[in-house]
């Protein structure tokens, strides 16, 4: 039947300038007021935002914003609740609008609710677990971050986890592994800087690939685009490295993918959040692969770590991946991914990036790492491992909150450690505290990370971020250690801002570009024509 794309949820706006209010206005009344008082729309509230979940299932959420047109956002909303109404009909839609003087162009994409595969030994896609293409302009580069829990119901099941652009899958990102245990899960996070092309979505795809007769199932999917071309400055504000080259691991740590920061481009005392990851083809079932995030230059550090012992020499591509923050002085900084195999010259590294970002450039941003082993406790999420705060600027605005700990296990089969991510003591991405049986090492000298991320909307008030933790035994005494939180909002600091194209906000009259929209017939011709033709999929 015809429908309204905007009409399910009359929008609540907050407008700082003048102490202006503005309740209960849909996107069309925004634009009559904009004709009124083109100035409030065209100078500070340039960039719309949207906030959905589907409350039928409350399995799925979408966080969008930062985007200059009320067109293109109109389309976003449009194609990811199509694919969300792949897997529930008729879903209910909670939603909140929004406009914002200088957010980052992003998008986030929750699902809650588990994905199963069974019978198929073919690399299938994960229902929703799509950023569609209505997100990207062809051209700019953005970074990508997809994080899932992914396990299988066989301690002899290879399964994988793989990310794609339109159909072609980054190779890089293919992880494929055997669990310890059935019915376990393996924190599973990858990203990359991907230059967009037209057309081309982003998904994420499984598979179970031993035996027909297992099972893969994904939980917890996080998926996180953000423009970094358009507002920050590569090289200056952000910068990455992608190592591609297939190299053979000795009994010392080699480097690979690295990104070098100099004082020139920063002010000394800014803060780095920086991430690293190795992908590694493990030669041997009995031995350690380990790798670390190596800082060189002003100061010296090899934290985070991680350490993981292969499972099956003939088909395991593990994902080693982590994230700290680091102030930084006046001096070069370079950091490294570094990998080696400690017992005997064997396995490759494959693929290793390195992403870092200026977090100065944003309006609002803390973050906290500690080192040092503690030990664990058996009380389910009694160990609090790391906590921070922050009181964003914004009235209201989405807020990035990113956090890691390294795991050691200390091997004892069947024992487990387990984290979650609280945001003012509750889960977020929600359900994770019905998940009391995680992550299992391989052998006694497994160092595995565990990363939480999410975005939710907060307003200016003081919030709190938490990671929790326990273990299901205390053989062998299991601890956690290298733990970091950070915790930024999307608003931009306009006194920092190297690169800002104008953005005005499109009125009545003026032209744009027809948007086809994605899954249906219907063409988006101008902002007054925001009926989208859609049929109910039944």
């Amino acid at each position: 039947m015809n429908r309204l794309l905007l009409e399910q949820q009359r929008t609540h706006h907050i407008f700082e300038k003048e102490k202006l209010s503005i309740i209960n206005a849909t996107p069309e009344e925004m634009h009559r007021i904009a004709e009124v008082n083109p100035k409030l729309f065209g100078t500070k509230y340039t960039r719309w935002g949207c906030q959905f979940k589907c409350v039928k299932c409350n399995g799925y959420r979408v966080h969008t914003g930062g985007i200059r047109s009320l067109l293109q956002i109109s389309r976003i909303v449009n194609e990811q609740k199509y694919e969300h109404r792949k897997s529930c009909k008729h879903p209910k839609w909670e939603e909140t609008w929004s406009l914002h003087a200088a957010e980052i162009a992003h998008t986030f994409v929750e699902m809650t609710t588990a994905r199963t595969q069974t019978g198929d030994t073919d690399w299938t896609d994960i229902t929703g677990a799509v950023i569609t293409s209505g997100n990207f302009t062809a051209s700019r580069k953005y970074l990508l971050i997809n994080k899932a829990l992914c396990g299988t119901n066989s301690t002899a099941a290879d399964h994988g986890l793989r990310s794609l652009h339109g159909s072609i899958h980054f190779v890089e990102s293919v992880q494929i592994q055997d669990l310890p245990g059935f019915d376990r899960f393996h924190n599973n996070m990858w990203f990359n800087v991907w230059t967009a092309i037209a057309s081309e979505a982003i998904k994420m795809q499984f598979a179970t690939l031993a035996s027909s007769s297992h099972t893969v199932s994904v939980d917890t999917i996080s998926m996180i685009s953000m423009e970094i071309s358009e507002d920050l400055i590569e090289g200056t504000d952000w910068d990455f490295h992608l190592n591609t080259h297939n190299t053979p691991l000795t009994t010392t740590f080699g480097s690979f993918a690295n990104v070098t920061i100099q004082p020139a481009v920063h002010d000394t005392g800014d803060t780095y959040w920086v991430l690293g990851y190795a992908k590694l083809d493990p030669a041997s079932a009995t031995q350690d692969y380990q790798s670390r995030l190596n800082r060189s230059g002003e100061a010296t550090s090899t934290n985070p770590t991680w350490s993981q012992e292969g499972e099956d020499a003939n088909t395991d591509h593990s994902m080693h991946t982590y994230g700290r923050t680091f102030d930084l002085g006046a001096s070069n900084n370079t950091f490294t991914v570094q990998c080696r195999n400690p017992d005997l010259s064997n396995g490759f590294h494959e693929f290793s990036g390195v992403f870092v970002l200026n977090l100065e450039r944003f309006k609002d941003s803390n973050e906290i790492y500690t080192d040092g082993a503690v030990n664990l406790g058996t009380t389910n999420w009694a160990d609090l491992a790391q906590t921070l705060t922050l009181t964003p600027t914004e009235a209201s605005g989405d807020v990035l909150i990113y956090g890691f700990f390294t795991a050691i296990h200390q091997f004892v089969s069947g024992v487990q450690i387990q984290s979650r991510l609280q945001i003012d003591n509750a889960d977020q991405p929600p359900g994770q505290s019905s998940y009391l049986v995680q992550a299992e090492a391989y052998d006694n000298n497994d160092e595995m990370g565990q990363n939480l991320i999410t975005v939710e909307t907060l307003d200016n008030t003081l919030h709190t971020a938490d990671i929790d933790a326990d273990a299901t035994s205390l053989t062998n005494s299991p601890q956690y250690a290298q733990r970091q939180l950070v915790m930024f909002t999307m608003e931009l600091a306009p006194g920092n801002i190297k690169k800002h194209p104008s953005t005005t906000l499109p009125l009545r009259g003026e032209k744009e570009e027809p948007l086809q929209e994605e899954g249906t017939n219907a063409l988006i011709k101008s902002e007054d024509d925001l009926y989208i033709r859609q049929e109910e999929i039944a």
